[in-house]
């Protein structure tokens, strides 16, 4: 008796520390899970920022004191070329830096971006000369470029491939948002502490809470989140020409890219230019064009959740009804099948007496 009632309370001791086990399991599982979509709203945040500093040079186009103080007395020429030079250092920046991610990490090398962007605004914010501003503008653009390519990389870390959908468009938000939000706060900026004020407050914003929250909570994916997002598909370099390759004949590609460039033009020619048309064309004030210039954006926002929930639901209807198309009804097919069995067992007069 003694052994047995040994036997079952070591039983016992045993299943009540897999339980634990079980539970303890659950719980760091639930907290790896909170972690990774800390960090696809930290990536949010990055990008938030980061149109911040890209478009508030845009409101300040109409302001008296911006405009004496780097000389350009409101030439448009001038004034578009401190959002163009930023745009071809961007571009060209997110083509030929974007390895930096592979060399130093994502989160280094975008924490030490946004360390960067801070410093360029209290330069901008600085800036007695228009060839500066130029200068700086064109820097910013430089450390801005690969930020899309290395958030995707960090997405691919965190997440395993069943989340990367909803991840990323988390942070793609950011683009509208940035400008819905960016406008008006530049306009209250300017208009309650001056335009050089304005730069320095974004830049804090970047140094003192994008750089910190980038390079803390983004650490490693495998101590903090321990996900099996680390799957990467290892493959020769014949075989990535060859993904080249086929991807360079695609039509649906050049497709893309033509829909990218008008979208692109299209955008930065409101974020560009908009706040100016509003008050130098339509003579709003401050208050109105803050509000106005950011409208749509947050139009753009609501547009594109609503797209995404109607891309699901034409997906899937589209899928069944091709479904429906090719597969065969198979319960249809078994219901006459089953009648054709039946007709043949009650014997060929049987369909006569049923009517």
């Amino acid at each position: 008796m003694s052994e047995a009632s040994s036997a079952n309370e070591h039983g016992l001791i045993s299943d009540a520390g897999k339980s634990a086990d079980n539970v303890a399991g659950i719980g760091k599982s639930q907290g790896r899970v909170l972690v990774r979509w800390i960090v696809a709203f930290v990536m949010l945040a990055a990008v938030v920022t980061g149109f911040f500093d890209r478009i508030s040079i845009a409101v300040l186009f109409t302001d008296k004191g911006f405009n004496s103080a780097i000389g350009t007395n409101f030439h448009p020429v001038a004034l578009g070329f401190l959002m163009t030079a930023f745009l071809f250092a961007y571009a060209l920046s997110a083509l030929l830096l974007s390895f930096l991610g592979d060399l130093f990490g994502a989160r280094r090398t975008l924490g030490y971006a946004a360390g960067v962007w801070g410093v360029l605004m209290f330069l901008m914010g600085s800036c007695n000369s228009y060839v500066l501003m130029a200068a700086y503008r064109i820097l910013l653009g430089i450390s801005e470029g690969p930020q899309f390519s290395l958030i995707s990389k960090a997405i691919r870390q965190w997440f395993p491939a069943g989340e990367q959908a909803r991840a990323n468009s988390i942070w793609m938000m950011g683009s509208p948002i940035g400008s819905a939000i960016g406008f008006p706060l530049t306009v209250w900026l300017v208009a309650a502490f001056g335009w050089r004020s304005s730069f320095y407050v974004l830049g804090l914003i970047s140094l003192v809470f994008v750089m910190p929250l980038v390079l803390v909570i983004m650490r490693k994916p495998s101590s903090d989140a321990g996900t099996d997002a680390l799957q990467e598909i290892s493959t020769s370099p014949v075989s990535k020409i060859e993904g080249i390759r086929q991807l360079l004949k695609n039509p649906r590609v050049w497709m893309l890219c033509g829909y990218g460039i008008g979208m692109l033009t299209f955008l930065w020619g409101l974020n560009g230019w908009l706040p100016t048309y509003l008050s130098r064309a339509r003579h709003f004030n401050m208050r109105e064009m803050g509000f106005y210039a950011s409208l749509p954006f947050i139009l753009m926002f609501l547009a594109e959740v609503a797209s995404g929930y109607l891309a699901d639901k034409t997906d899937t209807l589209c899928t069944r009804h091709a479904h429906s198309a090719v597969v065969p009804d198979v319960d249809r097919d078994r219901r006459d099948q089953r009648n054709w069995q039946s007709r043949r067992r009650d014997g060929p007069d049987s369909d006569r007496l049923a009517d």
